[in-house]
């Protein structure tokens, strides 16, 4: 729910604005990457395996670094969509990594059954640790999470301001 009262606030903020900076750049492709981005958003919250999780996240930030350079006559713009899709890319790698190695040991993509696997298995955490912790670096990157948001400066300050709005949110 909190998604999607964040997602009515922006657009109330951001509809004029895209309407008065952009009047000839194609609106309907903003509010549709926008809707893509929520309906992501809601995906995500609601994964219960790797496989969903991965593509949700996926699809959101696909959608995200559309919507960071969405201004294609501003450099500023279209060079914080591709530091940010450069950035996403290495996290996104990471993450998915991260997940190939837990679902190696545990032999199962659903969530409960791989929490089941780590607290009845002891040897599992030699494996599980790194493959844990670049789970977090994947998810810390696409949650702008310490230390991992050395990209949002950039990008926040060339996407256009609905869209730096709503990709702190």
């Amino acid at each position: 729910m909190t998604i999607y009262i964040g997602m009515t606030l922006v657009a109330i903020a951001g509809g004029s604005y895209m309407n008065r900076y952009s009047p000839r750049m194609g609106r309907g492709e903003f509010w549709s990457l926008f809707l893509f981005t929520s309906m992501a958003m809601g995906m995500v919250v609601s994964a219960n395996n790797l496989i969903l999780l991965f593509l949700s996240f996926e699809f959101l930030s696909i959608s995200s670094y559309i919507l960071a350079g969405y201004l294609r006559n501003n450099v500023r713009s279209s060079e914080a969509g591709l530091k940010y899709f450069l950035y996403g890319s290495v996290a996104s790698s990471v993450m998915l990594y991260g997940m190939s190695l837990l679902y190696g040991v545990s032999g199962s993509l659903n969530l409960t059954e791989i929490a089941q696997a780590m607290a009845a298995n002891t040897d599992f955490s030699i494996v599980a640790l790194p493959a844990v912790l670049m789970l977090m670096v994947g998810l810390g990157f696409k949650m702008t999470l310490a230390p991992f948001f050395q990209w949002a400066p950039d990008t926040y300050d060339g996407a256009p301001t609905p869209v730096t709005a709503y990709l702190s949110t």
